[in-house]
């Protein structure tokens, strides 16, 4: 599992991730293209992270990227047409939910995809993963601090890191103007 945090500030989304990748108990610490968050250029350029099965955000994304615009009702139409290709395979189950959770975000906006295909737009923050509780925890309790949103950001996904163990300590970093992930310290 993972942890992916979106933070909604004034004209942008900043989104950040580990980099723990788990297949069948193993874990592997390594940033990737194929790793849980991901920058997509198409029509529009975007953010997706996926926890869980990672080829549903894969499969999504240039779905997603031909949209002319994203919001609640265009994805929740790739959604649904999603769901109807792949029904009863790994990625959706018997009880038509996905194999995982999405954040997408473009512009100033950001949502999460639940499994059972909820759609909910970020108004502040939120995360998604194995670490979403540390993380949230983090956020909430920093909320009145003096902290600039990136440190918030990178202390909630690093705390989930030394939480969980299948969240790493490694934080990576962009936004949805600056639209490229690094690798982040305080």
């Amino acid at each position: 599992m993972s942890v992916i945090v979106a933070y909604k500030e004034r004209d942008k989304i900043i989104v950040a991730c580990d980099d723990r990748e788990t297949v069948k108990n193993l874990y592997k610490d390594s940033y990737s293209r194929k790793a849980k968050a991901f920058v997509y250029y198409g029509k529009k350029e975007f953010i997706i992270g996926c926890a869980g099965n990672v080829a549903i955000a894969d499969i999504l994304a240039p779905k997603i990227g031909q949209l002319s615009r994203i919001d609640e009702t265009t994805l929740y139409d790739v959604i649904l047409d999603f769901q109807d290709k792949y029904r009863n395979t790994p990625f959706i189950d018997s009880d038509d939910c996905l194999d995982g959770q999405l954040i997408v975000a473009c512009n100033d906006r950001a949502y999460l995809i639940s499994s059972n295909l909820v759609i909910i737009e970020i108004t502040d923050y939120d995360a998604i993963g194995s670490g979403t509780e540390p993380a949230l925890a983090v956020l909430t309790a920093t909320r009145h601090l003096d902290l600039k949103p990136i440190t918030r950001v990178y202390l909630a996904v690093k705390t989930a890191g030394e939480l969980i163990n299948t969240v790493s300590e490694n934080v990576y970093i962009t936004d949805t103007k600056e639209l490229r992930f690094s690798k982040r310290t305080l």
